[in-house]
């Protein structure tokens, strides 16, 4: 790699970490370990160089847009979803800081540089085109809302996408980028009849009592770790929704992606600490023993007569007492008692060849 562009790498990680003022032309020439006359031989003025990096940013996103853009395959939806992806994994590999160099940049110099200001206007204008391009698309084909501007519309998602992303460098969370957009992408998206009824996001948020007491207890008792662990699930649910088969255990397949999730955080922890894990913990198991949900024991559950499966569910999975279950249900506590030990030993029965 020459001065030049290596010069120009540096700088552009630079500009996007310590800000434009912050970085001085001597720090990028202790960085790169090239003299002052070597400098100047290629950039009149720490100026110049900036301008290069925000050309060279712009290259760099037209090569991933681009395409995207271009595609005649895609439906409008899936270009805002692979568009979104783009800024998703800048963040995850990140770690959630940086952000958006460009976004960072426009902040700190549209005020005090016309030229910095016209270009970054220049080349945000051109993405709100590609995206409106795209909304026109959604509307043509009848997947989005007739009624919507293009343009305003546009401008709601790139404006949504630059201000999710420092919204998640803020507060060190994916999730509002990922969660955030789903909700933009959703105003765009044509009411249908199937849409009037319980969506999967819904669907999901039925279960966050038990996957919060799930979490509280595998985080042994850190109620914002146990909190920052179910909005994950959350974001993961979503974002794999097409792996989840209809029918199957909904609540099961969460509260896989949530031991999951805590797995990985305590991986990522002995990086730091020698023994990270909670005692009693095992990261070689899957899934801890009391919340792993085996298929025979779903559909063995399943089977049961609902008035069992009722109880059943409220008692075993959700810990709910019996007085409440009584009154959730209209019955007396009498006969909670009695369709549980029913359905036990349905259960009992049916599993005793499986379990042994």
């Amino acid at each position: 790699m020459g001065n030049r562009d290596k010069l120009l790498e540096i700088a552009c990680k630079a500009f996007g970490q310590k800000g434009y003022d912050r970085t001085s032309v001597d720090d990028l020439l202790a960085e790169a370990g090239v003299s002052p006359s070597n400098f100047y031989y290629h950039f009149k003025s720490k100026e110049e160089l900036a301008l290069e990096v925000l050309e060279s940013i712009f290259e760099g996103s037209r090569q991933k847009f681009g395409p995207i853009y271009e595609d005649g395959k895609l439906r409008a939806s899936e270009k805002l979803k692979r568009l979104h992806g783009l800024f998703v994994e800048r963040m995850e590999r990140s770690r959630c800081s940086g952000g958006c160099p460009l976004g960072n940049l426009a902040s700190e110099l549209s005020d005090a540089n016309p030229k910095f200001r016209e270009r970054i206007a220049a080349f945000f204008e051109e993405c709100m085109g590609g995206i409106e391009g795209i909304v026109r698309q959604g509307i043509r084909e009848g997947e989005f809302r007739a009624d919507l501007d293009p343009r305003a519309s546009a401008e709601l998602l790139f404006g949504s996408l630059e201000g999710l992303m420092l919204l998640s460098k803020s507060l060190r969370k994916i999730a509002p980028l990922e969660k955030g957009f789903q909700q933009a992408l959703a105003l765009l998206r044509k009411c249908t009849d199937q849409d009037m009824e319980t969506t999967f996001e819904t669907r999901l948020h039925a279960h966050h009592d038990a996957l919060s007491r799930a979490a509280l207890k595998l985080c042994h008792g850190d109620v914002a770790l146990a909190e920052d662990m179910v909005q994950d699930t959350y974001v993961k649910a979503l974002r794999n929704a097409d792996r989840f088969q209809e029918g199957t255990n909904l609540k099961a397949w969460l509260m896989r992606i949530l031991a999951n999730n805590v797995i990985s955080m305590y991986r990522h922890r002995r990086v730091a600490k020698e023994n990270p894990y909670p005692e009693g913990f095992d990261p070689a198991d899957d899934l801890p023993a009391d919340m792993e949900v085996r298929d025979e024991v779903a559909e063995a559950i399943q089977d049961l007569p609902e008035d069992y499966r009722k109880v059943f569910l409220m008692a075993a999975l959700e810990d709910s007492p019996y007085q409440a279950i009584a009154e959730k249900l209209k019955i007396p506590v009498g006969t909670v008692m009695s369709r549980l030990w029913r359905a036990r030993q349905t259960l009992q029965a049916r599993l005793a060849p499986a379990l042994n």
